[in-house]
Order: structure tokens, then sequence, then C-alpha cells
């Protein structure tokens, strides 16, 4: 999403250049227990090897994501009060203190691409977009989009929203909008051809990477009934012409609402999760590369640290995995597993960024 933050140099033996900064601190956005709006964001030291579980006590409602921008690190909370009213927010946490110093309403946020000094929000609930200032956290009017809008990505003055649902029909969406981000308004819906577009990165060669999940299909007894597979689609950036179409092996996701895909710009690569695998593409070649095994419980975020060149994926606890506090792993590019530390219930998203 990024919708994840993932923006920083891989270190590169042997250059004359300076190496880049190790990541600061690793932050991952926890769900929370559906039923009472305990979402929290967990806080990880990958040079000590600690982890703070609860960073911020208190936040409420179900954490969806978390991104970072310089030093600033910021929350989305879906139903910030209750499940029922579909009110949400997006909250800044001082790093240092853990409080929360700014707040901004949106609705039900699932992520953002930022343009200039304003991002772009998806509303899931809202069908959707809101721009936010963010020098003073302040909501501007909502941009009207596709239904259920989650992953979204910015090239130039376009922004591409993922379109996932048709309705509450989850997964039956086949569609992107293009917004302009100047003219803060639709130019371009495009279908993309496949089932529940979700997930939206744009790469370094000015193209836009859509990965669809695929679709669920019950009866009126809510028995599965069919499933179609998901898919990888390549669009032009600046004109929303397929330039390629990968195609997937199966569903993509298999543990619970999350990030279930994540852009690497330093290694060039798009990683998505089938549940047992990691399926990884090559942006340069617009191709699949290879799949990393992925052991243990079911994997619900999916992000890569371009700083350290570490995975990280999100677990959802085995026995109980909608109630349980869960864990992230990490690994190296090889999927050999380095480290491993507690996160909340439902580790949903993972971004890189500042220190305490």
């Amino acid at each position: 999403m990024r919708t994840l933050s993932l923006l920083a140099l891989l270190l590169i033996v042997g250059c004359d250049s300076a190496a880049p900064d190790a990541t600061g601190s690793v932050y991952v956005a926890n769900q929370g227990i559906f039923s009472d709006n305990s979402g929290s964001v967990s806080r990880y030291d990958p040079e000590t090897g600690t982890a703070t579980a609860d960073l911020a006590p208190g936040l409420g409602g179900l954490v969806q994501s978390v991104e970072t921008v310089g030093d600033r690190v910021f929350a989305f909370l879906n139903f910030s009060d209750s499940f029922g009213t579909g009110s949400g927010r997006i909250a800044e946490i001082d790093p240092a203190t853990g409080t929360v110093i700014g707040e901004a309403e949106v609705g039900t946020p699932r992520a953002w691409a930022v343009v200039g000094g304003t991002a772009f929000v998806t509303n899931f609930y809202g069908a959707s977009v809101t721009p936010v200032t963010l020098g003073g956290l302040a909501a501007g009017t909502p941009i009207p989009v596709g239904d259920n809008p989650e992953g979204i990505a910015a090239v130039g003055d376009r922004i591409y929203v993922a379109n996932y649902s048709a309705g509450f029909d989850f997964g039956a969406g086949t569609t992107v909008s293009v917004v302009s981000a100047s003219g803060r308004a639709v130019v371009e819906t495009i279908d993309v051809g496949c089932d529940g577009p979700r997930f939206v990165f744009a790469d370094g060669d000015g193209e836009v990477w859509v990965v669809c999940t695929g679709r669920t299909l019950y009866d009126a007894n809510f028995n599965v009934v069919g499933q179609t597979n998901g898919d990888v689609v390549v669009l032009d950036g600046a004109t929303g012409d397929e330039v390629a179409r990968p195609g997937l092996p199966g569903q993509v996701g298999g543990g619970a609402l999350g990030t279930d895909a994540a852009h690497s710009a330093a290694r060039k690569e798009v990683y998505v999760s089938l549940g047992d695998r990691i399926q990884v593409f090559g942006t340069d070649s617009n191709a699949g590369r290879s799949a990393i095994a992925v052991d243990g419980p079911s994997v619900s975020a999916v992000a890569f640290d371009d700083a350290d060149d570490r995975l990280y994926l999100g677990r959802v606890d085995a026995d109980a995995p909608f109630s349980a506090p869960g864990t992230v792993t990490v690994h190296d590019r090889d999927g050999r597993q380095l480290a491993q530390f507690g996160a909340g219930v439902i580790p949903s998203a993972v971004a890189f960024g500042p220190a305490p």
C-alpha cells in the first residue's frame, strides 16, 4: 500500500558512495480484536532486537496500517469509536513518547499515496479518497472513486486507486480509478480484467503494479462454491495502458485481512503472499522471478526493508488468530529466518522509520 513506506537504499558493498543508514525502527500495525477496538502499534529495534508491544496505549479502533514520512509516524484507525459507525482517523504518534500529537478524521482509512505535501488516503467504506495536508493534518473534500478502495500509488499527477469490491461483494471489483492530484477528480477508470484489485505500487520505471487477490464465491448458506485466482497487471503510469500481465498461480493471502504484497525499490521486486509462499516479481523484467517458501503461522503482512535488505512477515497466532497476539519474523532475501519478535493481535502492516 506504499501503501507501506519502504523508502531507503539497499546497502551496496564495494561502492565508492556512502552506505545508507540502517533502519532506525520497525513499526507494526496490529488490527486488534474486532469486538473491542483494541488495535495497537508495536515497535522493534533491529539493532538491539528489542520490541515494544504497544507504543501508543489507548489508540482504540482497528489499526489497519502504519506509515512513516521522514521522522513522523502515522497510524490508520478504522472504526475508531465503534464497529457500527465506520468512523475512523489517521493519528500521528510521537516515536519518542508514544503520545498522539495530531489527528485527521478520514472515515475508514486503508492506505495512502503522498504527492508533495498532501497524502491521498483511501476510505474503504466511503468509496472515496480523502486528501490530507500533512503539514497540519487537515482533511479535505473526499474524491469519489469505486467501491471499497484499498491500495493506492502515484505516478506524477496520476494517482491509481484499486477498487477492491463491487458493493459489499468482496473481491468482485475489477477496476482501478485514476485521480488527478491537481484536479482532485477521477480522470479515468481502467478495467484491469482480474478479480479484487487490492494493492498498487509505482516502480522506478514509471509503471504501476496492480495486485488482484482473486474472488471466493458463496451460495446462500455461505458455503464456498468457487474461486478465481489472483493476478498481477502492470500498467504504464503515464497512460494507464497495460504493459504486462505476469499472472499468479493462486489466490492472494491466506491469513487475515492485512497487507499481502510489498514493493522493494532497491531490489526492483514486488512480493505477493500466496499463503504458503511469497511469489517474487522483477519490476525491471515485468516477470516472475522466484518463490520463497513460508513455514509457520499464516502470513498477515509482507514488507521489505531496503536499508537492511530484510523481508518482514507478520504472523497471526496459529491457535487463536483473531484474539491472541501475533509475531513478526525477519528473513533474508532467500527466506532464511534471522529473527522474530512479538506483536499485537493480527499484525497487519509493517513500516520502516525513525528511531525514538
